[in-house]
């Protein structure tokens, strides 16, 4: 456990405090054995009840007065030597296990952020440790079924699906050259050179056009993607993303630290309802290219480097 938090570069202090919790755990049978059940029903199927079984360990944390989000954690983490060498086997760089766990000390920030504790507040990794799932660049994909018509690629088609992990800034080069990256990894993929990419996000949100400039990390991320579905959701769910601890205070009294958190602290003085959309783009393989419905292209390269501070959490 020493070295997996080592190597995923989870900070000092939620280092200790996961060991800590893991000795206190060491003398619950029910939580050890639910540790090695998962640890053989993993390496002999390659994949689990993540949901279940985390959410479990939770429960059977708390007994020894441990937090339940830290017990869920502790789980995710004690698979992870096994993910380790399934990646080995599939032939896969190193690199992109390390980057793609990554995604659990990501998940201990946010969750040190908005609950006050070292732990998750999510079960979403499974993926990851199925190996479906993995983070090439700055972004995260998985391959998945696209319910729509675009540019010759047919509803049911199997396309790439964006991930945007909270791990710093959003620069548009970085993104551009996570795309040119998973282009080639799901090469599989592709009709005529080209592969289908989509992303339902509140990052695609109508409302952002309002309050941040078009050259923010954001927009521009945004602006790669046309947008074929929008829907609208009551308040704003997503707000701890941006708000962190504070994000169900009134809207009077949400934090103004970034552009991003001062545009909707704005935006929710005077709207109930946000919005998601879902946005889709193709990529010339050959030419590194987006392609839009519009028939405008955009480089792998780009003329504009935003400073603006802004948070890109992840979905």
């Amino acid at each position: 456990m020493n070295e997996i938090v080592n190597e995923l570069a989870f900070p000092v202090e939620a280092q200790k405090e996961i060991l800590y919790c893991r000795d206190l755990l060491a003398n619950n049978s029910e939580f050890q054995e639910l540790i090695q059940k998962a640890e053989q029903e993993y390496k002999k199927n390659g994949t689990l009840d993540y949901a279940g079984l985390s959410d479990k360990a939770g429960v059977l944390a708390e007994k020894t007065g441990v937090n339940s989000a830290i017990g869920m954690l502790l789980f995710f983490l004690y698979l992870c030597p096994i993910a380790k060498t399934f990646y080995a086997k599939k032939g896969l760089d190193d690199k992109i296990y390390k980057d793609s766990f990554y995604d659990l000390t990501i998940k201990a920030l946010e969750c040190k952020q908005v609950q006050g504790v070292w732990g998750t507040h999510t079960n979403w990794f499974g993926r990851f440790f199925d190996l479906t799932r993995f983070k090439l660049g700055r972004l995260e994909f998985e391959e998945k079924e696209f319910d729509f018509d675009y540019l010759g690629f047919k509803k049911g088609t199997q396309g790439i699906n964006v991930h945007i992990p909270s791990c710093g800034p959003l620069p548009h080069e970085e993104c551009l050259h996570a795309y040119q990256q998973a282009a080639e990894f799901y090469r599989k993929l592709q009709k005529h050179g080209k592969v289908l990419f989509f992303c339902s996000s509140w990052l695609l949100a109508e409302e952002m056009k309002l309050f941040l400039a078009p050259d923010a990390n954001i927009r521009q991320f945004a602006d790669d993607y046309d947008i074929i579905y929008t829907r609208t959701v009551e308040g704003f769910p997503d707000a701890w993303r941006v708000f962190g601890a504070d994000y169900q205070k009134p809207a009077d009294k949400l934090p103004r630290n970034t552009l991003l958190q001062k545009g909707y602290a704005d935006y929710l003085l005077t709207h109930d309802t946000t919005t998601v959309s879902l946005g889709v783009f193709v990529y010339d393989i050959a030419k590194q290219r987006i392609c839009h419905q519009n028939g405008n292209n955009t480089s792998n390269r780009s003329d504009n480097d935003s400073s603006e501070k802004e948070k890109s959490p992840s979905l």
